[in-house]
């Protein structure tokens, strides 16, 4: 097999072709074997030409988000901290990188498998509070948040064929890592979620989650093309902005999603 460490070229064309003819339901263990070692050579030569790391999403958006959602309703310290050390638990559900973008995925004109589970684990928490079931209620509180978490991600909304392409997914790590890089230094973009103390009510939590996944979708193309240039998108001025915007807009649903 040759790999050409390329992200402007195309890579091994007709295992592209095969791979977008079986996404998502008919993809093989070969398949995932493959693209794996293509997104390590390619994040390994990304590494080196342009000082990027490709790493897992550290979860530290998800507990924030959570925590603060929480304490803007001045839940019980020990609810919220059950809440927030769940919203990370879902990242953990699944070994495989091309199930798990499937599963915490919306584009609003496709497929809404993130939005089916963001509905889902936010029912079952209204029923758990409403039995009085605490400590239940608040761990699928968290499970959640982390699906409208996920979704205040331009690229857990959109671009969903442009990430998967052999050779292109460490666009969607590199961002996630540029988010979590700035999220205390730098952009400080924990200040921009903890400004966002009101929120969106929520009454049918599967309408919400495909709001909030209309808002940043409209906002992925151009993230997407920026982190594709990678000598510029660090001070990016629309970059910085446009992931203030969704990370507010996303700290305002979990505000709403506490409120359920």
């Amino acid at each position: 097999t040759i790999v050409m460490l390329h992200p402007r070229k195309t890579i091994y064309k007709t295992l592209y072709d095969r791979y977008i003819e079986s996404y998502p339901d008919n993809i093989t263990e070969e398949d995932n074997q493959t693209l794996e070692y293509i997104d390590t050579k390619v994040g390994e030569y990304l590494s080196n030409k342009y000082s990027i790391l490709i790493t897992q999403w550290n979860g530290k958006q998800h507990k924030d988000m959570m925590y603060l959602a929480a304490m803007n309703w001045k839940i019980k310290d020990t609810y919220a901290n059950i809440a927030k050390d769940a919203s990370v638990v879902p990242d953990t559900w699944s070994n495989s990188q091309i199930w798990h973008s499937y599963n915490h995925y919306c584009d609003p004109e496709a497929k809404k498998v993130g939005v089916a589970n963001a509905y889902t684990y936010a029912i079952q928490a209204k029923s758990y509070y409403g039995k009085g079931q605490l400590q239940n209620a608040y761990t699928y509180l968290g499970y959640s948040s982390h699906f409208f978490t996920d979704l205040s991600n331009p690229l857990h909304t959109g671009q969903a064929y442009q990430q998967i392409k052999p050779g292109n997914r460490w666009v969607h790590t590199a961002y996630e890592n540029y988010v979590s890089d700035n999220w205390n230094k730098g952009y400080k973009y924990n200040n921009s979620v903890r400004s966002a103390t009101s929120y969106y009510q929520i009454t049918d939590p599967s309408k919400s989650a495909t709001s909030l996944a209309t808002y940043t979708h409209q906002y992925s193309k151009y993230i997407f093309n920026v982190y594709y240039s990678p000598t510029k998108f660090k001070s990016d001025s629309n970059l910085i902005k446009y992931t203030r915007k969704c990370l507010i807009a996303g700290e305002k649903y979990s505000n709403g999603l506490v409120n359920i």
